[in-house]
């Protein structure tokens, strides 16, 4: 029909300027596309809705030895993600990290890891097994696990969150000034 076109082109429209939109109060509709929405949520048997811009999702990446993983990590994951309105944090256990020394192994690690974060029952909390799944042999870089997390998850702001031990090496890691201008520390 008629209106299942306009909707096509106003939707084509709205994916063209690389928008994502949900709908929520009718009274702000705009008043010309007001009978094409009514027509199409009473189709949908929808009511009160109307086009907003849907946010852009934000990520936490916690990386760390987790040798073991104790009370300040969770807590530290749960205030970023409570300060900084984080949909998600990404715990990421180092492979072989180049600047720390790691005394238990990856395997016994992440099952630490695994119970806390269940324990915790918090599902913005979510275990990311990148760095241990590569080469132990090679000492495993933040820039690298980040570039990797860009490709699966474009278009997502990233959130480093960093313990007082590793914002004081901060200045030492490989490629430290790439990660100030690819993420918020």
């Amino acid at each position: 029909s008629n209106i299942d076109d306009t909707y096509i082109s106003f939707e084509k429209e709205l994916c063209d300027n690389n928008k994502n939109f949900y709908f929520t109060d009718f009274e702000k509709f705009p008043s010309d596309l007001l009978d094409l929405s009514s027509t199409l949520l009473k189709d949908k048997n929808l009511t009160g809705l109307v086009f907003s811009e849907k946010k852009i999702e934000n990520i936490g990446l916690f990386g760390g030895g987790f040798d073991p993983v104790h009370r300040a990590h969770i807590q530290m994951a749960k205030t970023a993600a409570d300060q900084l309105r984080l949909d998600s944090v990404r715990w990421i256990p180092a492979g072989n990290p180049a600047h720390k020394e790691i005394h238990t192994s990856a395997k016994h690690r992440l099952k630490m890891l695994q119970i806390a974060l269940k324990n915790l029952k918090d599902e913005r909390m979510v275990i990311d097994q990148r760095e241990l799944s590569k080469s132990i042999s090679k000492p495993s870089y933040n820039c690298a696990t980040i570039k990797s997390l860009m490709k699966d998850f474009p278009k997502k702001n990233f959130f480093w969150i960093l313990g007082e031990d590793q914002i004081l090496k901060f200045k030492s890691w490989k490629n430290w000034k790439w990660l100030l201008g690819n993420l918020v520390l």
